[in-house]
């Protein structure tokens, strides 16, 4: 944690001309999203105020702010305080929940946009309660010098293997493609921010929920699985492999209705010693993880008509002639899915 603080503290001394500057200025790390008392809204910012003194360390500020409108309230957040709010060092945005309502997501990414401070790769997350309090959560962690969502996907459980992601310029593609995305989600427990499970926006309402397990398939059609867990059973043994490399084509066809399939291939490494099983006795059960994984997630989208793979514009793009027959409306909706996963083991300690 301090050598987290050391390099925050550098990387904000950069873009000062002196500590006078740093005085000056409260270093918003998140913020976070909620709807207000009679449809304000409402923004809460978590800040870093680095020491000048020469000790690097950082004492955490917490900020909240109610207006008629997103711009009002973030740039108003900092007016009980002397310093100036300033968005260059922003990291992650956590959505409360009731936020998803009418514009008020198109709104905060308008505003995202034309804040140049702002960058393209800043995190967006959404927790089930409201994000004022997720972000008093993690600031009243680690005795007061948090850092916020500064690391918070590394504190998701190793073990748990990779959590979801979502940024800025994610999101803002979903919506070019099909008002449609994935959130990641974010709890606080046991003094950590864990990152876990996720929601489907779509038209800028909450769809719904999915839990980790759940969201998997999004990680593999996505390809965004590079240190993933994957277990199988065998035997009453459990075996754990990571992915190392991951490939994903997606191919439609016309046979009595609209098909698609995922081909999926995987390259992967034994994470312990089994050296009674055979490689290809383990791949196979893998597959079937992955497989099943797809098509579950596949599954819960169909039943809302909710075409967060994005396979529409896939479709679009490889054959406009089925895109033109089945229509942007309907195609996800008619569409039969199929995975072919060839799970690759690459290194362990197997039977040979």
């Amino acid at each position: 944690m301090k050598k987290a603080m050391v390099i925050l503290l550098a990387m904000i001394l950069c873009g000062c001309q002196n500590a006078k500057d740093i005085d000056e200025r409260n270093f918003v790390l998140s913020g976070g999203m909620d709807k207000g008392e009679n449809k304000n809204i409402s923004f809460t910012a978590g800040c870093a105020l680095p020491d000048t003194s020469g000790n690097a360390t950082v004492k955490s500020l917490v900020l909240n702010k109610e207006a008629d409108s997103v711009a009002s309230a973030m740039e108003q957040s900092g007016e009980k305080d002397t310093r100036s709010i300033y968005f260059g060092h922003l990291k992650a945005v956590v959505i409360g929940r009731d936020f998803f309502e009418g514009d008020n997501i198109y709104t905060l990414l308008d505003y995202m946009e034309r804040e140049n401070d702002i960058g393209l790769k800043t995190a967006m997350l959404y927790t089930e309660g409201t994000a004022r309090q997720c972000i008093e959560d993690t600031s009243a962690m680690d005795e007061g010098n948090n850092l916020y969502i500064w690391d918070y996907y590394k504190n998701s459980d190793e073990k748990e293997g990779v959590a979801m992601r979502a940024d800025f310029d994610d999101v803002t593609k979903g919506i070019s493609i099909n008002d449609t995305f994935f959130i990641p989600r974010i709890t606080t427990e046991d003094g950590k921010a864990i990152i876990g499970g996720g929601c489907v926006i779509k038209n800028g309402e909450y769809v719904m929920a999915l839990t980790k397990d759940e969201t998997r398939g999004q990680i593999f059609v996505g390809e965004k699985c590079k240190g993933e867990i994957i277990e199988c059973e065998i035997d009453g043994q459990t075996v754990s492999a990571e992915v190392l490399k991951e490939n994903c084509s997606i191919k439609f066809w016309e046979e009595d209705g609209l098909n698609c399939i995922f081909e999926i291939d995987i390259k992967a490494e034994i994470k312990e010693n089994h050296k009674n099983f055979r490689a290809e006795e383990i791949a196979e059960k893998m597959s079937r993880e992955v497989e099943g994984d797809i098509e579950r997630l596949y599954c819960l989208l169909k039943a809302k008509n909710t075409d967060a793979f994005y396979l529409c514009d896939e479709l679009r793009k490889e054959n406009e002639v089925l895109y033109e027959k089945y229509g942007r409306e309907n195609s996800f909706e008619k569409m039969n899915i199929q995975t072919k996963c060839d799970f690759n083991i690459i290194s362990g300690g197997l039977k040979k």
